[in-house]
């Protein structure tokens, strides 16, 4: 649970710490979409080779596609974002590619299926050298 000082540093109390804290519906690719805890800083269930969620998670989502039984997007720096079904109707940010990160956090690329690539305009040896 995320407690903070009300009376402290102007924050708002009602905030969470959570990129996307409820459930919530894109029209976009008619798909419900929420934060994990455990890709956030000090929350339930994090740990060091959890990747951390951006907090455009959102709408990397909402430009997502599915390939297989997980979703992909790219953001402006050409990291693919990778997102996964949490079997409870919703999708979850599940981990990104990436140098700038731990590689023990990072999506390994050739995880990645091939028509993905192709579909985000980039390829497999562009992203991995990012």
């Amino acid at each position: 649970m995320w407690v903070h000082n009300a009376e402290c540093c102007g924050v708002d109390v009602k905030t969470s710490p959570l990129p996307v804290a409820g459930a919530k519906r894109s029209d976009k690719v008619n798909e419900i979409y929420k934060s994990n805890p455990k890709h956030t800083l000090g929350q339930t269930g994090n740990r060091p080779n959890a990747g951390i969620e951006p907090k455009n998670s959102f709408e990397l989502f909402e430009n997502s596609f599915q390939s297989g039984n997980k979703r992909y997007s790219i953001d402006s720096d050409g990291n693919i974002h990778q997102f996964a079904n949490s079997n409870d109707g919703t999708w979850h940010w599940a981990g990104r590619t990436g140098k700038d990160q731990p590689e023990s956090q990072r999506l390994n690329s050739s995880n990645i299926p091939n028509n993905v690539f192709g579909k985000l305009g980039t390829t497999y040896n562009k992203v991995k050298r990012k």
